[in-house]
Formats: C-alpha cells, sequence, structure tokens
C-alpha cells in the first residue's frame, strides 16, 4: 500500500466523522451559546414557615464542593433575594464535621456532601427534600440553578398548596 492509499484509509473516516458532527454542532449552537433564561423561582409557604436551604461540606473541601457552594449561594441570592431579607428563606453552611452537627447526617439522611432544602415551622422541620443532582451540575450553571428552583418549587407546593386552599376556603367560608 503506497502511501496515499495510506493517508486516504485514515483521514478519509475523520473527514466523514467530522462532516457529520458538523450539521449537530451547528444546529445546536443557538442553545449552547445562548442557554433558556433561568425561570423566576416560586414559594409556597405559610406565613409560620420558613425555607432553610442548607449546604453540607466537611473540612476537606474539594474544588466541587466549593463549586456547589458557590452556586448555591448565587442560586439562592439572585431567585430569593427579597425572602432572604424577610427571613422567610435561610442559607445555612455546614460543616458537618464541627462538633453538634452530626445529628444533619440522621436528620436528612445524608449520603456525602449536599445541599438539601427544608420547609420549616414552629422550629420542625415539616418536609425537606435532598438535591444529589447539585453534584451532576456544577459546570452548567443555568441548569444547576434551575435544578434547586424546580425543587424548592416542588416542595413548598406539594407540602403546602392543600394546606393553603383549605385556609382560603374556611375563611371564605366563615367570613
Amino acid at each position: 500500500m503506497n502511501l496515499s492509499h495510506r493517508i486516504t484509509a485514515w483521514i478519509l473516516p475523520v473527514i466523514v466523522v467530522v462532516c457529520t458532527a458538523v450539521p449537530v454542532v451547528v444546529a445546536n449552537a443557538d442553545t449552547l451559546l445562548h442557554p433558556a433564561p433561568t425561570q423566576t423561582p416560586k414559594l409556597l409557604l405559610q406565613e409560620d414557615q420558613v425555607l432553610n436551604v442548607y449546604y453540607f461540606h466537611g473540612n476537606a473541601r474539594c474544588y466541587s464542593c466549593k463549586r456547589i457552594e458557590e452556586l448555591t449561594n448565587k442560586s439562592i441570592n439572585s431567585g430569593y433575594s427579597s425572602q432572604l431579607k424577610q427571613q422567610k428563606v435561610i442559607l445555612n453552611i455546614v460543616n458537618l464535621e464541627q462538633e453538634g452537627n452530626d445529628h444533619y447526617i440522621d436528620d436528612f439522611q445524608l449520603i456525602t456532601r449536599s445541599v438539601v432544602v427544608a420547609i420549616e415551622q414552629q422550629g420542625g422541620v415539616v418536609a425537606y427534600s435532598r438535591l444529589d443532582r447539585v453534584w451532576d451540575l456544577i459546570s452548567q450553571p443555568e441548569q444547576f440553578t434551575q435544578y434547586i428552583y424546580q425543587e424548592i418549587d416542588q416542595l413548598s407546593v406539594t407540602t403546602n398548596s392543600a394546606k393553603i386552599q383549605a385556609h382560603n376556603l374556611e375563611k371564605s367560608t366563615h367570613g
């Protein structure tokens, strides 16, 4: 086999792969360069409820751990700034290795460093959700934020919609 045949045999498959991949990349370029805007988060709480957002970490902190904390901070501060000021949303950064914090492992069934959103009422947890997918989304800030917002929305709506509807019905029938 002469040199030109060997080059052609090697380069032809590369050209085919590149040519079939380029249209896919070009077709998705707009989505990749301009991701969909993050939706405004919803939060449905009763008057005496608070949403606690916990980021749990340990003494040793890798890049991913620090990134999860950073993205959680940004998401909560940008999406819930007025609720943070009103103390309806509280952001807690908790070192599980500090004395007295190990109860969170059982409280929220933690299996690793994680983000947990919890609706609390009169000092007790009413409902919570452990957001394990944050690890998968650390390189996708928009999706990370959207995931946090969706989980908070889902938790608050499923926890409170029936209670709030019953309260509103009671108010309308009893004046």
